[in-house]
């Protein structure tokens, strides 16, 4: 389970890294925004994936963040289904 959290993470660095360099509008208003939060919530990737997800990031016609979204979409998938295969093959191992 640690694999998918450690996969989903670099994953999210690898999009945050790529708006930045490619982006650097975006990321100067994602820093921007997020230099207005409160102190728990100042965190430029928080409001970067927010901006992949649901902002302005969302709308730009990249192939490469669209490849990015699809990783970090199969990687939550199997995040989600770790535990559920995990104990599938428990089960048929301990059947068996």
């Amino acid at each position: 389970m640690s694999f998918f959290v450690y996969k989903l993470n670099v994953i999210t660095q690898n999009i945050c890294q790529y708006i930045q360099h490619h982006y650097p509008d975006e990321y100067a208003h994602c820093d921007q925004m997020s230099s207005q939060m409160d102190p728990e919530q100042k965190d430029i990737q928080i409001q970067l994936m927010e901006s992949f997800h649901s902002g302005n990031v969302l709308l730009l016609q990249d192939p490469a963040l669209e490849q990015l979204r699809q990783q970090l979409f199969r990687s939550k998938i199997l995040f989600v289904l770790s535990p559920f295969l995990l104990m599938i093959v428990m089960t048929i191992v301990t059947s068996g």
